[in-house]
């Protein structure tokens, strides 16, 4: 087909400034130039294809009919004709040739957007719970098309992109569509496929150009590497009924969310929504729940809501603002561990975090999540000096929007997952952790007793001589062991760090030591609350415990230490 030169200026015939900023994928509202749009006398399609030397509009008709595009500018990456009536369809792909190479392509900005209102409105109320059911990237067909629809919160950037291996990182080619009321940007990219790597770059209002990982993403990159993989759709996970008939119940794990800094353990994620890869694929994750279900073993995971690392690929700033944390350090900043804290004021980022615990049960089976560091939650003034902390609105040193989700979150998880349970790590004398949401409390199921674990394993650690001056060590526990749902903790935290083993930690010689500590578990396992114990500390292990080191099996060798495990057998079956 050819073309008239009116039909030519009639592609390109916008205000001052869009067909520039089109070519260089600056344009904020692409949606309202690309792709197809009804004008006088036909139908104008419009593309932007870097690296494109010629193109063409294919017709979906049975004639398959070609319109050649023409280029807005030499050297500019924008394409446009105008399709006279009688010839006006809706469907249409794009066919360009490369290095002398043709090759054809569907256009995303032909495709309708297919997010919901009603999502996006529960999104910005702070009261959705299925995120990750629709935000990030979803593999979706759309007129028969395959591809994901990538969507990603950035309310205050200029421009947001997709950029990956699909595009050769080029942030002009899928600039995405913005919901201006949510600050949601959205693009289905028909074509992408599982395992292709992609990241948002985003714009700021300052000019600056950012690239991101996937806020939502199911499957990262491994550190040092940061960018998002597209997933294949999960599957939701059926938690079978879990048989508690022998020995432990239920085994926990220290956070599996994706995090950079090996030595973080996983309490500094930077990837929320994704397994850790450095540990398997995602699926992986899942394969080893269902092992567990399988053994008899519930599956406990620590979960950590309280605060993140400043990784520029995270959400730090994430569009040029501070998004998902506090702009003010006095309340963004973790003075501990040099992180930033969530706003759990901020409506979007409440849903975010609710989402987040819901698809840790919902898409990987886990049967209870322990919440990190609580307490650091609840105070404003958690390890801060007089005036390096803000009160709340009554003058007051507790975070209310810290209570408010907490208690959300407990609300949610155990009204959508019945048998569910959660746990606080919480140090301090905060009433009510472990009362239901509605009788005043925090909601919790467990809460850990650290009071406990710090005066007995301060008492056990003294020389026999001495402790008769230290009983309420002992014994100050049960004046307040049903004040709330107990657990006992001997977690790696006592572990770790200088504070030796287990073992290690007992006075006398090796006889007297190993005596020490059967007396100390089997006073552990008499006292009321549920006992949890790190990995080691069933057989004795030595050595403090190190992540870059499996455990001292071959210590179960020696009967000392073989008989320190049949004694835990044996005390979990008393009990």
């Amino acid at each position: 087909m050819t073309r008239m030169d009116k039909n030519f200026y009639d592609a390109f015939e916008m205000p001052p400034g869009i067909a520039n900023a089109l070519a260089h994928g600056l344009c904020d509202d692409p949606f309202c130039w690309l792709g197809l749009h009804a004008v006088a006398g036909g139908v104008v399609v419009r593309a932007v294809l870097p690296g494109a030397d010629e193109a063409e509009v294919v017709l979906c008709t049975p004639e398959q009919q070609r319109v050649p595009l023409q280029r807005w500018s030499a050297g500019q990456p924008l394409f446009g004709v105008v399709i006279p009536d009688g010839q006006v369809t809706t469907a249409y792909r794009l066919r360009l040739r490369q290095a002398g190479d043709w090759s054809e392509i569907d256009d995303p900005y032909r495709f309708p957007s297919t997010l919901e209102v009603s999502a996006l409105a529960s999104f910005c109320a702070g009261t959705e719970v299925h995120l990750h059911h629709w935000m990030g990237a979803v593999p979706l067909t759309l007129s028969q098309r395959h591809g994901y629809r990538f969507a990603v919160w950035a309310p205050n950037a200029s421009r947001v992109s997709v950029v990956g291996d699909f595009n050769q990182w080029d942030g002009r080619v899928h600039v995405m569509r913005r919901h201006p009321a949510a600050g949601v940007w959205e693009l289905f990219i028909p074509g992408t496929v599982a395992g292709q790597h992609y990241k948002y770059e985003i714009l700021t209002e300052k000019g600056e150009r950012l690239l991101k990982a996937d806020p939502m993403g199911l499957w990262q990159q491994s550190s040092p590497s940061t960018a998002t993989l597209l997933a294949p759709e999960p599957v939701q996970m059926v938690r079978p009924a879990v048989a508690m008939d022998r020995g432990f119940t239920h085994i926990e794990f220290m956070p599996l969310a994706e995090h950079p800094f090996e030595g973080s353990w996983g309490y500094q994620s930077t990837g929320l929504f994704a397994p850790a890869s450095r540990f398997g694929d995602w699926q992986a994750c899942r394969r080893l729940v269902e092992r567990c279900h399988e053994a008899g073993l519930g599956v406990i995971l620590d979960w950590v809501p309280g605060h993140f690392p400043h990784d520029a690929h995270g959400l730090r700033r994430f569009d040029g603002t501070a998004l998902y944390e506090h702009d003010d350090p006095r309340l963004g900043h973790h003075p501990d561990w040099d992180t930033l804290i969530y706003n759990f004021d901020r409506h979007e980022v409440r849903s975010f975090l609710l989402s987040n615990a819901v698809a840790w049960v919902e898409r990987f089976g886990f049967d209870a999540i322990r919440v990190d560091a609580v307490a650091s939650m609840l105070y404003l003034d958690y390890s801060r000096k007089p005036g390096e902390w803000l009160p709340n609105v009554h003058g007051g040193r507790e975070n209310l929007g810290a209570v408010s989700f907490l208690q959300a979150m407990n609300t949610v998880l155990y009204g959508l997952f019945p048998g569910v349970a959660t746990i606080a790590e919480e140090s301090t004398a905060w009433p009510g952790v472990s009362r239901p949401v509605h009788h005043g409390g925090l909601g919790f199921g467990y809460k850990w007793n650290m009071g406990w674990m710090n005066d007995t394993l301060n008492y056990i650690a003294r020389d026999p001589v001495h402790r008769s001056h230290h009983h309420g060590e002992l014994t100050f526990g049960l004046h307040y062991a049903f004040s709330e749902n107990y657990i006992l903790p001997l977690s790696h935290d006592e572990v770790v760090h200088g504070k030796r083993s287990l073992i290690g930690r007992m006075p006398g010689d090796r006889w007297c030591r190993f005596a020490n500590l059967r007396v100390y578990l089997g006073f552990m396992w008499a006292h009321p609350g549920k006992k949890l114990l790190f990995m080691g500390g069933e057989f004795a292990q030595q050595s403090e415990w190190n992540h870059d080191v499996g455990l001292e099996w071959h210590l179960l060798a020696h009967p000392e230490h073989r008989g320190m495990h049949s004694l835990v057998r044996d005390l979990n079956g008393l009990y």
